[in-house]
């Protein structure tokens, strides 16, 4: 794969790392009389194609064969041989200059547990500069994570700056500072990309209209005043426009409607007489009125979508490509059953306080497609945080992993 630029990008990567490596002087392993210096790695991918671009649904399974002084990482798929490079180089040490070696013959057969191994960074609410956020993806890359879901605009705040209609974050941001402009999102996306990672972006659909009927014209106030007008749904439209640009490569969009003032849509005159005219008898007939039009928009845009459970409770039925994210501390049992019956592939989120990984049956091991950590809440720009977060969370990400069966010569060591 000599043109392949995410493997060749990734092996420059390493070579860099084997320098750092060196650099902190490790012990050599004991027997290290035996070692052998690399000389050799060939990279074989079976389908002769370079990916450019992550899905849900890529094979990450690899082989390594080390022999001596040869070393060789079979794959099915780009990213499984990008996986297979971390673990290659997790098993060599480094002695003189930049020289790999290693003490062991050895044959490491590998592959994820889920396809779906991802991190939750919430910047609408804690945000982070675009520098701590390429610390994260490194150490997903590190971790062999690679879906990094990311909320861009909350039930308060809106961090992603849109040419279009710059007032949502003149007016919405938690801070002046606090943006991220479409230059810097697409060095991210970019970053991501080249180490195995998809960007899932989240947008609270619900807090578009807090928002915009606070900084925009009366006519603009839906929901709050009736959520039938069609210019509003239009000027969603244009938001997901502008988005499905940005993200344009990104295989999904995460739309949340969580903490919907529920109580709010049986309370207001103007939405009781619209749901009179349309015949919706309750706020789970409105709030399917309402799904029903974003799904409409996100339809026309050609946007893949995850949501939330809350779509799951208003019994709106989703089409089958659609991903539901149970989160955590949630009723799994129940979501589980819902979501299988209209045979949709979930993840499942997951924090200190629910750190478990289910014990699945056949049937939800087919529609269970991963987990997610949550670093929402203990996440800033420092760096002592950064690893500390990581440390906890680490442990816990391995279970989303199938540990490899290694098969070496006696009183090998894997330092």
């Amino acid at each position: 794969m000599q043109h392949c630029e995410i493997i060749q990008e990734a092996i420059q990567r390493h070579k860099d790392m084997i320098v750092c490596k060196k650099e902190t002087s490790h012990q050599s392993p004991d027997n290290s009389d035996k070692v052998h210096v690399f000389t050799q790695l060939n990279i074989e991918i079976s389908t002769k194609q370079c990916d450019s671009h992550r899905t849900l649904n890529d094979d990450g399974s690899y082989k390594i064969t080390i022999n001596q002084t040869i070393g060789t990482i079979q794959a099915n798929t780009t990213w499984g041989a990008l996986n297979g490079l971390i673990t290659f180089y997790e098993v060599h040490f480094a002695e003189n200059d930049t020289k790999m070696e290693n003490n062991a013959t050895r044959v490491i057969e590998d592959q994820p547990r889920f396809p779906y191994r991802g991190i939750f960074l919430n910047t609408a609410h804690n945000f982070l500069s675009p520098l701590q956020i390429k610390k994260h993806l490194d150490l997903m890359s590190y971790n062999k994570f690679n879906v990094l879901h990311w909320c861009l605009a909350d039930k308060t705040y809106w961090s992603l700056k849109l040419k279009r209609y710059p007032a949502l974050t003149e007016q919405r941001a938690s801070s002046s500072d606090h943006v991220y402009n479409s230059d810097e999102i697409e060095d991210i996306i970019q970053y991501a990309r080249l180490r195995g990672i998809l960007i899932i972006p989240e947008f609270n659909t619900h807090s578009y209209m807090e928002i915009l009927s606070q900084i925009h014209d009366e006519d603009l106030k839906v929901l709050r005043e009736d959520q039938s007008k069609t210019d509003i749904y239009q000027f969603m439209k244009a938001i997901f426009d502008e988005i499905k640009q940005i993200f344009k490569n990104e295989s999904y969009i995460h739309i949340s409607t969580v903490e919907i003032n529920t109580p709010f849509y049986s309370s207001n005159s103007h939405i009781r007489k619209f749901a009179e005219e349309k015949h919706r008898n309750n706020t789970s007939e409105l709030l399917k009125h309402y799904f029903t039009k974003i799904f409409e928009i996100l339809q026309e845009n050609g946007i893949n979508a995850m949501f939330g459970q809350e779509y799951l409770d208003a019994g709106f039925e989703l089409s089958p490509e659609s991903v539901i994210e149970i989160r955590r501390n949630s009723s799994i049992p129940t979501y589980l059953s819902k979501a299988i019956s209209q045979s949709h592939r979930f993840v499942k989120q997951m924090n200190h306080s629910d750190p478990c990984v289910l014990e699945a049956d056949e049937i939800t091991q087919k529609r269970l497609i991963g987990y997610e950590w949550g670093f929402d809440e203990d996440c800033n720009d420092q760096s002592d945080d950064l690893l500390r977060s990581w440390s906890k969370a680490s442990v816990i990400l391995r279970k989303l992993w199938i540990l490899p069966e290694t098969v070496h010569t006696e009183g090998s060591q894997i330092q």
